[in-house]
């Protein structure tokens, strides 16, 4: 019984000393510490064969929707813009264009090339980011700015996408 008791890892601890001991072990404790190890492993060995074999990996499809759905991005209906701001302090970097270029990249990657196959490669188009104004932004999200409306870039307007999701 007192190897039962030496295994006994789910003994509460206590602050006190009892019995000259920190824990309170017992033997029904040592029991019961050695069916938590066996079902641990039993739950390793059922749940993680897959992750160790890599065969027949359980796998859960997802089969509600498939289709391609396709939405038109505008940047008169909607924009994107952001502030370039240290991290410590949400306070904007000045001088931001000197210190790096910043634009939008648009990857097409269901491009079709003239005979309507796919086409072996993507195409990147980048626009150049501008400094935002007032006539660019929305009135509804100025309010929500966390700084400076001039220290914040947004793509410029008269660009025009369909996005396939």
């Amino acid at each position: 019984m007192k190897f039962f008791k030496n295994l006994d890892i789910i003994a509460p601890e206590i602050k006190l000393n009892v019995l000259r001991q920190e824990s309170l072990k017992s033997t029904s404790g040592g029991i019961l510490s050695i069916i938590l190890a066996i079902l641990s492993i039993l739950a390793f060995c059922a749940f993680g064969r897959d992750i160790i074999e890599k065969k027949s990996p359980i796998i859960q499809l997802n089969t509600k929707d498939n289709q391609d759905r396709v939405y038109h991005y505008s940047s008169d209906n909607f924009t994107i813009m952001f502030a370039v701001t240290d991290n410590n302090n949400w306070s904007p970097i000045k001088e931001v264009s000197r210190k790096m270029k910043l634009y939008f990249n648009i990857r097409n990657t269901n491009a079709t090339n003239n005979s309507g196959a796919n086409a072996s490669n993507l195409i990147d188009i980048n626009h150049d980011l501008v400094p935002c104004s007032k006539e660019i932004v929305d009135p509804d999200v100025l309010p929500n700015l966390i700084t400076d409306i001039s220290f914040y870039w947004c793509v410029s307007r008269n660009i025009s996408y369909d996005l396939v999701n």
